[in-house]
């Protein structure tokens, strides 16, 4: 095998690499997310919040998904 073919396997490894990796950077930034959204809880004022506000943390929750 020359040198250009190890070249185009590292390549190729390096973004399939790559794109598991963002995989991952994506998987822990929603499970971060998922723990505040948790750690928030229902409070006794969400019905007498904004709208606009209880549609954003509706919209967080379907973000989440079931445990």
């Amino acid at each position: 095998m020359n040198y250009f073919h190890k070249y185009l396997a590292y390549k190729n490894y390096y973004v399939e690499c790559a794109k598991i990796y963002r995989c991952m950077l994506e998987r822990r930034a929603l499970i971060e997310k998922m723990i505040e959204f948790e750690k928030k809880g229902i409070r006794s004022t969400s019905f007498f919040q904004s709208s606009f506000q209880l549609l954003e943390e509706e919209n967080e929750e379907n973000l989440v998904g079931p445990n």
